[in-house]
């Protein structure tokens, strides 16, 4: 029988709150959450966008992204099943924390913790092939408008799930961390899609704001992953503020918070 091959994949996150908010007010998630290298014959990564309007959202996020990538199934159900029952034990612990600190729930606070969380949320599983063999199969699942972009040989090869940045609005189905409100999001919310990967792929997990950008510029005949590439070392990062910041000013990329995680396929053995 022949073995699997081991994959090994650098991960680099980048992420800025829109401007005007302070950093812990960032209500994007993404998963891993350091940057690295990760390595194994299935291997999972996930970024999702906590909504504004919802409370506590960017909590709800990153509830999300850990059940994606710590779960071993394949179904959305079952792995958002798991990130509302770890959001109501922090709800929980959260409530009772503010009750012992003395600063109990007020009265215009509960509409927005009865109306609860929502967030995007794209998912990507890399599996490996045989050993030897320099490709493998991904799967990814996403509810909303944070997307996905494969790039091989310096060419866009897949993008998912919206193609165009027209597809963009103001009103994405998103995951809601009320149960009661989950299953209209299970019928008519869920995109998946799957495909291959070979070594020297890089991936990119983006947030709606990022998302849009780079299908503009790639509609204007531009590669904006070499502009992501720019931003390849961890001590970069104030550049990649700087960089989002400028397009903002220049109404280049909405003013909403930001977030790119890119995977790069370096080695299979």
């Amino acid at each position: 029988m022949k073995k699997r091959s081991t994959l090994l994949v650098r991960t680099l996150p980048f992420s800025i709150a829109k401007r005007g908010n302070a950093a812990a007010e960032n209500e994007d998630a993404y998963y891993p959450p350091q940057a690295g290298e990760r390595q194994g014959r299935v291997l999972r990564f996930a970024v999702s966008d906590g909504a504004t309007e919802g409370s506590f959202s960017g909590q709800w996020a990153q509830r999300l992204c850990a059940a994606f990538c710590r779960s071993r199934t394949s179904s959305v159900a079952r792995i958002i099943d798991r990130a509302q029952a770890e959001w109501a034990s922090w709800m929980k612990d959260y409530l009772r924390g503010r009750e012992e600190r003395g600063r109990p729930i007020q009265w215009f606070e509960e509409p927005g913790l009865e109306r609860g969380a929502f967030a995007s949320l794209v998912g990507l599983t890399l599996s490996t092939g045989v050993r030897g063999d320099d490709n493998g199969r991904f799967r990814a699942s996403a509810i909303g408008d944070s997307c996905l972009f494969q790039i091989r040989h310096d060419e866009l090869v897949a993008r998912f799930p919206m193609d165009c940045s027209d597809d963009f609005n103001n009103s994405p189905l998103l995951i809601p961390s009320d149960t009661k409100r989950l299953p209209e999001v299970l019928d008519h919310g869920v995109k998946s899609c799957a495909g291959t990967w070979k070594q020297g792929d890089a991936f990119y997990l983006v947030t709606d704001a990022v998302a849009a950008w780079f299908l503009r510029q790639h509609e204007h005949g531009v590669k904006p992953w070499q502009t992501l590439d720019g931003f390849d070392q961890e001590d970069k990062h104030p550049l990649f503020e700087r960089w989002v910041q400028d397009l903002r000013l220049r109404k280049k990329m909405k003013n909403d918070d930001a977030t790119v995680l890119r995977l790069a396929i370096s080695y299979v053995g």
